[in-house]
């Protein structure tokens, strides 16, 4: 494959990132990058009734300024509103695209919805 898209599946034909950038794609590969939404309907009622806890995705971590320095946290409720939103979200693929052009995000972002 010469693209990221077409290693990832199923993604829309919003991207189009060369592949012989390894070197950015070692950096972005650096990092733990967690993705949340409060819109999530799955996780907001179902994974908190079957697990007694909140999930991950829902508000990211209970602690986030004690998360490591590598990790980035990016609040995509404004983009996503059901379990599955990110795969409709352009928002989502330009932020991995700025992954990987770079700049690096910064350790907390908010994915707006472009206007």
């Amino acid at each position: 494959p010469d693209s990221i898209h077409q290693r990832l599946t199923p993604v829309p034909d919003l991207i189009r990132i060369p592949f012989p950038r390894a070197g950015q794609c070692l950096r972005m590969a650096s990092f733990d990058h967690v993705f949340h939404s409060s819109n999530d309907p799955v996780l907001k009622f179902g994974f908190t009734i079957g697990q007694l806890d909140k999930a991950l995705g829902l508000d990211g971590p209970e602690h986030p300024l004690n998360t490591k320095g590598n990790t980035r946290l990016a609040d995509c409720s404004p983009i996503v509103q059901s379990h599955g939103g990110y795969r409709s979200a352009p928002e989502y693929f330009d932020y991995w695209k700025g992954e990987v052009e770079g700049p690096e995000a910064a350790k907390f972002t908010v994915i707006e919805k472009a206007r």
